[in-house]
């Protein structure tokens, strides 16, 4: 659309220019990296500290990546509105200067107070989601002690005490506490993290926690919160862990939708770095070798997806390295399609080197 010139009384402001929460346009429009949603900074961290916590003003959902980063996109709508309105200036501001930036930061307030919070999550893991899977009588005491033992291995040692236990014993209880909470976006992160690091071990370990259901537990965990990146990136590094030298994992991932559901992680958490290096290593382990992975990623766009990464201005060495490899992998599936992957990179004007470089 293009904005003409309009004296002051005759402008009207573009609501796509409007903060959701001010209503005033923006002067400096922020990302919250854990919704993708944009905002004026000084209006989500006010909304931050009044609801204690940093919660998504349009979703009331609180977030779980607090970064806030700049959105220039939507700050060059900004000037290029100013610039066609030459005498106009923005209901609610002083001026017609934005504000400069700041840099990038993760919010600094308390997260619902650190006693309190950790009073309500146990009390919501050990009563609302375990206790009601524990039988009445005099055993359940000692039961709920030993799912409160097992839930702390995972929420707090895992990668301790992981390392130290055989994977035959330690890939059960896992999954075990994944099919018990598989409401608890809390339980099933530290879950998908404890199953990468068993899976980290070796090829043995790896089959360990393929037997026991451990693919299914982490996909349903992709399936169940797709709105909580932290889940959603731990949920990735344990399906790229899994699938390492194993054309069994990859073959179960593909079938179960694995593919797809990593796409859709990819997709969403656009602005989670973590996630799209998860998703990217985890689409390069999935996707090697495997006719099948790669026909469903390429039917769901899965190039231009990790292009679109490549390119991403929060994209770090880790997601530009796993982009790269998920894009060689899925050069290993012919000439045509490599052609089309080389033909997307140079498009963008972009290039991943040889493993080697």
């Amino acid at each position: 659309m293009t904005i003409t010139h309009a004296a002051p009384n005759d402008v009207e402001e573009p609501e796509r220019l409007l903060c959701p929460v001010t209503h005033v346009m923006y002067k400096d429009p922020v990302v919250v990296a854990g919704s993708g949603n944009t905002y004026e900074r000084d209006a989500v961290l006010a909304h931050w500290r009044i609801r204690g916590f940093p919660q998504d003003p349009l979703n009331n959902v609180e977030v779980d990546n607090a970064l806030l980063i700049a959105n220039w996109d939507k700050r060059r709508e900004v000037e290029a509105f100013l610039a066609a309105n030459v005498d106009y200036v923005p209901q609610g501001w002083n001026s017609r200067q934005p504000h400069n930036p700041q840099d990038e930061r993760q919010y600094k307030g308390r997260r619902r107070g650190i006693v309190s919070q950790a009073g309500r999550r146990w009390r919501q893991l050990l009563v609302d989601e375990v206790g009601d899977l524990l039988p009445e009588g005099k055993g359940t005491p000692m039961l709920l002690l030993v799912v409160m033992i097992s839930c702390l291995v995972v929420l707090a040692a895992a990668d301790i005490f992981l390392l130290i236990i055989p994977a035959s014993a330690a890939a059960p209880a896992v999954v075990g506490i994944m099919r018990l909470a598989p409401s608890s976006p809390y339980l099933q992160e530290r879950s998908c993290t404890a199953l990468a690091t068993i899976a980290g071990r070796g090829a043995d370990e790896r089959d360990d926690v393929a037997q026991v259901g451990g693919i299914d537990q982490i996909l349903n965990a992709l399936r169940n919160h797709p709105g909580a990146a932290r889940v959603q990136g731990s949920a990735c590094e344990a399906l790229a862990t899994v699938s390492i030298r194993s054309a069994t994992s990859r073959e179960a991932i593909a079938r179960a939708g694995g593919v797809e559901l990593v796409l859709s992680a990819l997709q969403d958490h656009f602005w989670d770095a973590r996630v799209l290096a998860q998703a990217s290593a985890a689409l390069a382990n999935v996707a090697f070798g495997s006719p099948a992975s790669q026909e469903t990623a390429f039917q769901f766009g899965v190039v231009g997806r990790l292009v679109k990464a490549l390119r991403a201005p929060h994209a770090d060495a880790f997601v530009r390295e796993s982009a790269c490899l998920a894009l060689r992998s899925l050069a290993t599936g012919g000439a045509p399609r490599r052609t089309a992957i080389e033909g997307a990179l140079a498009d963008a004007e972009l290039s991943c080197p040889s493993p080697s470089a």
